[in-house]
C-alpha cells in the first residue's frame, strides 16, 4: 500500500479501495516510520458566498436539504443522506467547489465520505459555517424560519424540493396507486407553519398540521434538564389536488437535484392522480341547494334530482344530510 502511495494515489483512494478508514491507514504508515506528504487538497476552491443569496436552483436546493438533513461545525457544514441518493451529493459538491478533483467517478469523490449505509459531503469553508453557526446557534432544531420570504421567487421550488427530500415521504402502495400518503414532517412546528402559509398565499395548495405525540425521557445537560425525545409534527397533503400541485411545483419549476427514488414514485402516483382529476365530476351546486331542497320536500324523489345533476341517489342524499338539511324517507315519503 505504501508503494501504491508513494506512486501517487492518494491515501483515501487506498482506503476505500481495501473498505479501511483513512485514519486506520495513516496509523499504520506512521507507526513504521513511513514519511506522508501533506495534504494534496486544494485550499482556496469553495465559493465563500454560498448560500448568501440562493442564486441557482443547485444552492436553494442545497440550502434546503441542509435544513433538514445537515449539521454544521466550525470551519465546516455538511449533509448525509443514505449511499443510494449520493448522487445529489455529487451536484451539491460541484455546485460549492470551483474545482473538482474527483478519483475515479461520483462515489470515490475526495469530498463525499462513506460511512456504513451513508453517504457525506463536507464543505469546507468558515465563511460559510460562520453564516450558518451565526443563523442556528445551538442546532438546527430551534430554527424558526425555512426563509421562503427573503428568497427568489424562481428559487422557491428547489428550496421546497431540497426540505421535502430530506423530511418528506411520500408512501408506497402497488396494490392501490391512486393511494398515497404525502407529508413533511419535523419537530419544530413553526418552520411547518411557515411552509403551510405560503404554499396556501402564493399557489393555493392546502395542507394541515398533525401532531403525533412521543414519549421522552428526561436527561441532564451542560444547561439543565431536557427531554431527549420531542413530539413531531407532520404537513400532510391529504387531497389529490394538493399532492399534484405539489407535484407540478417541486419537479416541474425546473431541472435542479432531486432524490431518484422519491422522484419515480411521486411521479407514478402523479400520472395516476391526473386521470383521475379528469374523470372527476363537478361540485354540486351549492347555490342551487336549498331551490333542490325545497323541491325534494315538496315531493320530487332523490333519484330524479340525482339525474339532474348526473349523480346517485345516495349521493343527494348525503350532500343534504351535510349541510343539515332532512331528507324524506324513503317508505312514508316524510322528513
Amino acid at each position: 500500500m505504501y508503494r501504491e502511495y508513494k506512486s501517487g494515489i492518494p491515501v483515501r483512494q487506498l482506503a476505500l479501495s481495501r473498505q479501511h478508514h483513512i485514519m486506520t491507514v495513516y496509523s499504520a504508515f506512521t507507526r513504521r516510520g513511513w514519511l506522508l506528504d501533506g495534504p494534496k487538497r486544494p485550499l482556496n476552491n469553495a465559493d465563500p458566498t454560498y448560500f448568501e443569496t440562493l442564486r441557482t436552483p443547485t444552492e436553494a436546493y442545497a440550502y434546503g436539504l441542509f435544513l433538514t438533513d445537515g449539521y454544521v461545525r466550525p470551519g465546516r457544514w455538511s449533509i448525509k443522506l443514505q449511499s443510494s441518493d449520493e448522487p445529489v451529493l455529487v451536484d451539491i459538491s460541484k455546485s460549492f467547489y470551483s474545482g473538482a478533483f474527483a478519483v475515479s467517478g461520483p462515489s470515490k469523490s475526495l469530498r463525499i465520505y462513506r460511512e456504513k449505509n451513508a453517504s457525506i459531503f463536507q464543505g469546507n469553508s468558515r465563511p460559510v459555517a460562520s453564516r450558518l453557526l451565526a443563523r442556528f446557534p445551538r442546532n438546527k432544531t430551534s430554527r424558526s424560519r425555512a426563509g421562503f420570504d427573503t428568497t427568489k421567487p424562481a428559487m422557491r421550488p428547489a428550496l421546497l424540493r431540497g426540505i421535502f427530500d430530506g423530511d418528506g415521504s411520500i408512501s408506497a402502495r402497488s396494490a392501490r396507486p391512486n393511494q398515497r400518503q404525502v407529508n413533511i414532517c419535523s419537530i419544530n412546528r413553526k418552520f411547518l407553519e411557515e411552509i403551510q402559509e405560503w404554499l396556501s398565499r402564493e399557489h393555493r395548495i392546502l395542507a394541515s398540521i398533525s401532531t403525533e405525540r412521543r414519549a421522552g425521557k428526561w436527561c441532564r445537560t451542560p444547561s439543565g434538564w431536557s427531554v431527549n425525545c420531542k413530539d413531531m409534527y407532520r404537513l400532510v397533503f391529504t387531497t389529490h389536488e394538493s399532492r399534484v400541485a405539489l407535484y407540478r411545483l417541486m419537479y416541474l419549476q425546473d431541472d435542479g437535484p432531486r432524490i431518484e427514488r422519491k422522484f419515480r414514485e411521486y411521479t407514478s402516483y402523479y400520472e395516476n392522480a391526473v386521470q383521475l382529476l379528469a374523470c372527476k365530476k363537478p361540485e354540486l351546486p351549492a347555490t342551487r341547494l336549498l331551490e333542490l331542497h325545497q323541491q325534494h320536500l315538496a315531493g320530487r324523489s332523490l333519484r330524479s334530482i340525482g339525474r339532474e345533476l348526473d349523480r346517485g341517489c345516495m349521493t343527494i342524499s348525503r350532500w343534504f344530510s351535510s349541510q343539515k338539511l332532512a331528507v324524506r324517507s324513503r317508505v312514508t315519503h316524510r322528513p
